[in-house]
């Protein structure tokens, strides 16, 4: 349900972002992208879905606790406790286009040297001006 709650709030998203920025409609895009993986790894098994209820949440935070602690290392926090040594499971990705499509969100998302040195490509890398043609 958490799974299709999110996709509910990219996909509202994807809608009012339609005519915005390429950077916007990329992080969109990758989320989906993320979600669909996370949807094929939770309905593989009822273990599957499991490790990601459980084991996910605490290697996520497990992993905030650590770059926070490098991050402000005179600071007192609270330890976490160690209840999995459990490593991080990366959502799948169906197919050679997938990954083309993450890749390129990727690009289009952060400050790469593409995106800062040629700023109107993005929007032909998306497609968006063969579709408005």
């Amino acid at each position: 349900m958490n799974i299709l709650r999110y996709l509910d709030l990219q996909l509202s998203r994807a809608t009012a972002w339609a005519d915005g920025e390429t950077d916007l409609l990329a992080v969109v895009l990758r989320s989906e992208i993320e979600l669909r993986g996370w949807a094929e790894f939770v309905s593989e098994s009822p273990e599957q879905a499991m490790r990601f209820l459980n084991e996910q949440v605490v290697i996520d935070a497990r992993e905030i606790d650590q770059y926070m602690r490098k991050g402000f290392p005179t600071a007192a926090f609270a330890a976490l406790p160690i209840v999995t040594n459990a490593k991080r499971v990366d959502p799948p990705r169906i197919g050679e286009a997938v990954d083309y499509d993450f890749k390129l969100c990727s690009k289009l998302i952060h400050p790469s040297a593409l995106m800062i040195n040629h700023p109107t490509v993005s929007k032909c890398c998306m497609g968006f001006e063969s579709r408005s043609q």
